[in-house]
């Protein structure tokens, strides 16, 4: 039967679904991947849009409800914090945006998102003193600030946000604080903190309305602003506690994670690095372990240089370890000569040394881990970005160099992106560094707007999102850019990697022969899928990657006039839809062109009989059904759907694990305990280029099977 809400899907992949998911601390998490969302990166991108102006962008910004917050400097270092639109096409992108006398300090702090809360720091290392603010996510409204006076006190770290309000950050010299957003003091009431908004807000509007009432008779009445909400209410959170007031300076950002005391007791702990200042000789060079819950130290670990890049958490194998990025100069391009730095890990149950790593080039942005919590990830100011195996420090692999590297990466699936110190941008392959693409945005006819790169990308729903900055260097207050990099919205790549062929009625389908492990795992996965995206999650449990979308693929079918049926999950019910034959087509001996079934690709290893399209050692025939997708709510809060196979990056799998794909075969999960299956050795060597056919049994007129 028809199914009218692919019409609505199709639609709705037209433009970049808005999450709605908080952000709530550097990098969007714990692993500082820059892409908490898991969406992969087409193979092959363009730049969407470009917003350029005169702000300077130093810190990573923040993504929620479907706008990108970022802090900024505009003209003679004034603070600004605007949130802006990301939806193709939009005329004006700004959405709010926040200056002074709103933000008293410059903003150099990457802002976190929590329940509709933005939160960001201000001061710099020049500055007297610091503050945090926090502001109404949809509007910009200021709700509270925090000022933290004294010398070398800044808020140059982005926030970490805990439960019930806690909010975790480094003030310089003043130490780590925690302070409690759900208790707001308001004159001589503390309220909650959906109270102190209700308050700021009916401030807000009073002071509207006696506007409203002067302005017609007084000439020089001031329009109110965001600023004098907070005149008015004072609003102030409590603070909880202050540990390392002039003995620790913490100007990166702190996070949040969970200790192992033994014996099933688990402690909630933030790891924050201290630095030691030279010229002021004041400070702490160590990595320190605090106590979340009343900021008693759990353990400190000495460093050799200074913690500039911010900790990030690595699970797997039953254990935490942090690690951290360190160097020998800070965020300046006139010192890179020289430059020093290494990647320190630590356990963090006990606070033992782990491994350190060191390279010749400073390490200013933390390690960013992968989703399996093994690899791990960093620049270096040297242009060479490395991959880790997260347990032993072993280099797995070493890009190619390029230009200084001060940002840190976002890995998106199976992709690692990296900005270099002048704009260019490379994606590496997670599994190889192999550059995949690259885009010199200078240079890029879109953009054309030199600038420079401090602030670590962020991936969300499949775009790259790069900020520049023109403080210093050859285009010294020139102006600047934000840049959304991806797929044109319903494009799913365009139509390179696939082919209609409507004589001979088949679609075909440029695939890779994948890796059966990646380099950073220790052992090889099970096969759970046939084809996946290159970038996928499945990516490293499939026979086949490919570029090519599944809703590209879904669509071709279409073409052919094939309806999908419905996909099967696990034993709740079975799949149905049309049946096609999936063949591999690649070179054999003498140029000859192969042709197998895509079930003999893998074998039964207890008899070692290849699944061939035809009696299994299930006593089944194999056959596959163009069942489509389910669709899915990428968002909890919204009733919009989108195509489950292209969040998943699933296109054919082999047991009904999951209903996010394209085509699944007929052997149900009965089969899954009877079969061990590994790739059987019929086929050309990883990495190898092939062909996917897709071959409809039957044309619609012809009696398709339903696959029942």
């Amino acid at each position: 039967m028809k199914r009218p809400a692919l019409l609505a899907l199709t639609l709705l992949l037209a433009s970049v679904f808005a999450f709605a998911q908080d952000w709530p601390t550097y990098q969007g998490d714990a692993r500082r991947s820059g892409c908490p969302d898991g969406r992969p990166l087409p193979g092959r991108v363009k730049v969407l849009w470009t917003l350029p102006g005169n702000s300077h962008y130093l810190a990573a910004p923040a993504y929620s409800g479907g706008r990108l917050v970022l802090p900024a400097l505009g003209a003679f270092n004034a603070p600004e914090v605007v949130a802006i639109g990301v939806e193709d096409g939009l005329k004006d992108r700004t959405l709010w945006g926040n200056g002074p006398p709103t933000l008293g300090l410059p903003v150099a702090a990457s802002p976190t998102v929590r329940d509709g809360l933005v939160v960001v720091g201000e001061g710099m290392h020049q500055n007297v003193a610091g503050a945090l603010g926090a502001f109404s996510l949809s509007d910009g409204l200021p709700i509270w600030r925090l000022e933290i006076a004294g010398e070398l006190r800044h808020v140059e770290g982005a926030a970490a946000r805990g439960g019930a309000g806690r909010i975790y950050f480094g003030s310089g010299s003043g130490g780590v604080l925690c302070v409690d957003s759900g208790r707001i003091r308001m004159g001589d009431r503390v309220l909650t903190s959906a109270a102190a908004e209700g308050e700021a807000r009916q401030v807000f509007a009073k002071l509207r309305a006696e506007y409203e009432k002067i302005k017609a008779t007084d000439e020089f009445a001031v329009e109110p602003g965001p600023g004098d909400v907070l005149k008015r209410t004072g609003g102030t959170p409590e603070v909880v506690w202050r540990v390392g007031e002039d003995k620790l300076h913490v100007d990166s950002s702190v996070v949040l994670a969970e200790r192992d005391l033994g014996d099933g007791v688990k402690q909630s702990c933030v790891v924050a690095g201290s630095a030691y200042l030279d010229e002021e000789a004041t400070g702490e060079r160590i990595l320190v372990c605090l106590a979340a819950a009343d900021g008693e130290v759990a353990w400190k670990v000495p460093l050799r240089w200074n913690p500039w890049g911010p900790p990030s958490i690595a699970v797997s194998g039953g254990k935490t370890r942090v690690l951290v990025g360190c160097s020998s100069i800070r965020f300046d391009p006139e010192t890179l000569e020289g430059a020093r730095g290494e990647v320190v890990a630590v356990e963090l149950d006990t606070g033992r040394l782990a491994w350190r790593r060191e390279v010749p080039g400073g390490v200013l942005s933390p390690v960013a881990i992968d989703s399996t919590g093994t690899f791990g990830v960093f620049t270096a100011t040297d242009g060479v970005v490395r991959g880790v195996d997260v347990s032993t420090g072993r280099l797995i692999w070493s890009s190619t160099p390029a230009g200084p590297l001060f940002a840190g990466v976002a890995i998106a699936g199976m992709t690692v992106c990296s900005v270099d110190l002048d704009g260019r941008v490379r994606a590496l392959s997670l599994q190889s560094g192999k550059t995949l693409w690259s885009l010199d945005i200078a240079r890029h006819p879109s953009v054309a707007l030199p600038g420079r790169v401090f602030a670590s990308p962020v991936c969300v729903a499949g775009r790259l999102y790069v900020a520049t900055h023109n403080l210093e260097g050859p285009q010294t207050g020139a102006p600047t850019a934000i840049i959304c990099l991806g797929a044109s919205a319903g494009a799913g790549g365009g139509r390179r990697g696939i082919l209609v062929d409507r004589k001979r009625a088949r679609v075909i389908v440029d695939v890779e022969i994948a890796p059966r492990k990646l380099p950073h795992l220790k052992q090889i996965y099970p096969i759970e899928v046939m084809v996946a995206g290159a970038e996928g999650k499945k990516a490293h449990e499939t026979v086949l990657i490919s570029e090519v979308s599944p809703l590209q693929v879904h669509r071709a079918l279409e073409e052919l006039g094939l309806e999908a049926g419905r996909p099967g999950i696990a034993d709740k019910r079975p799949p149905s839809g049309p049946e096609v034959r999936l063949w591999l087509e690649y070179p054999g001996r003498f140029g000859l062109s192969k042709k197998v079934d895509l079930a003999s690709a893998v074998v039964d290893r207890r008899t070692g009989l290849a699944l061939d399209g035809g009696a299994s050692t299930a006593g089944r025939r194999v056959r596959w059904l163009f069942t489509g997708s389910a669709l899915v709510k990428a968002d909890p809060r919204s009733e919009e759907e989108i195509y489950g196979a292209e969040f998943s990056g699933t296109m054919v799998t082999i047991f009904p694990v999951t209903d996010e794909t394209v085509f699944q075969s007929t052997l149900g999960m009965d089969a899954e305990a009877l079969f061990n299956l590994e790739v059987a050795g019929i086929l050309p060597a990883i990495g190898s280029k092939v062909r996917l056919l897709i071959e409809p049994v039957r044309l619609p007129g012809g009696g398709a099977e339903d696959g029942r």
